[in-house]
């Protein structure tokens, strides 16, 4: 017994010889370990870079490592299709580009259009938006059919002939497109229209309210049954519009981005924009803290995708 006690005597004044955790000191470990994935999930970023640079280039995660993918690609639209490789709408055509950099035409846009903005549907068909004839088209796997889905013609007003559009597009987990579609062309005169198309083609406005938007370049998931939206009349924060049509701030930069253009989110809910204005990429954490300036910039980044391959 006496013994038993020495022992308990001793580890006593070795812990009290330690210093003590308070909760403030487990908090940091705590967060480290919620948002350590988050922070390098398994994937890269792929941007398309437009004049004068023309390429794709990867972003490692840990925004470490930039690599070119392929030159002598320009566009405005970048999606990933079900094969992991890029597809991009290249104005007057549709490309692919695989991940090791091989470069081929799917299909060409029909005369006068410029494709735009570009997504894939579960069947890995592709649906682009054109920008200077105002309709969305749909074109096979294969490149081999391009028809026509649906027309915004009725939302295109005094349009300036030979400019593209203002036109935002993503799919939804329905399988329908979503689009932001300003058919003035010119900033902040006339309304900004929220679409729902089907895959049928049929088509409904849904009404917005909030704050008004004025130029929608880009949209994405934010994870949480909204969007998120870069508008280049906002250079202060990236915008959030429900399913219902509402628009409010839902991400504030510390520094005005110079032209936001491309968006996009991560297996981890990461959401990442860019400012094709001044090469600048911001990121932010899934729980909508403010967007963060990452220490690269590039010459002209325009559209992003998440690639979880590689």
């Amino acid at each position: 017994m006496k013994r038993h006690g020495f022992v308990i005597l001793i580890i006593g004044l070795i812990t009290g010889m330690l210093p003590a955790q308070s909760p403030a000191d487990k908090r940091p470990t705590e967060r480290a370990e919620s948002t350590g994935a988050a922070q390098n999930p398994k994937g890269s970023w792929v941007f398309l870079q437009d004049d004068p640079e023309n390429s794709l280039v990867r972003l490692s995660a840990d925004e470490r490592s930039v690599k070119l993918v392929a030159s002598g690609v320009a566009g405005r639209g970048l999606a990933l299709d079900k094969d992991g490789s890029y597809i991009i709408a290249a104005r007057q055509q549709l490309l692919r580009v695989t991940p090791t950099g091989t470069v081929s035409r799917i299909a060409a846009a029909p005369p006068g259009s410029s494709w735009v903005q570009v997504v894939v549907d579960a069947s890995g068909s592709f649906v682009v938006a054109d920008g200077r004839k105002p309709t969305l088209w749909r074109v096979s796997a294969d490149g081999t059919s391009v028809a026509a889905l649906a027309s915004l013609r009725r939302f295109d007003i005094e349009s300036p002939e030979g400019t593209d559009r203002f036109i935002a597009l993503t799919i939804d987990a329905s399988g329908d497109y979503l689009l932001l579609f300003d058919g003035t062309r010119r900033q902040g005169w006339g309304p900004v229209h929220f679409l729902r198309v089907k895959p049928d083609g049929s088509l409904a406005e849904v009404q917005l309210s909030g704050l008004r938007l004025q130029c929608p370049e880009a949209i994405a998931s934010d994870g949480r049954g909204a969007y998120v939206i870069t508008d280049c009349g906002t250079h202060d924060a990236v915008l959030r519009v429900s399913t219902d049509g509402a628009v409010s701030k839902a991400l504030t930069f510390r520094e005005a981005f110079v032209g936001p253009w491309g968006i996009a989110r991560n297996t981890a809910g990461e959401i990442i924009v860019t400012g094709i204005g001044t090469g600048q990429i911001a990121r932010a954490s899934g729980d909508g803290e403010s967007l963060q300036e990452a220490a690269v910039r590039l010459k002209a980044p325009r559209a992003i995708v998440w690639d979880p391959n590689q």
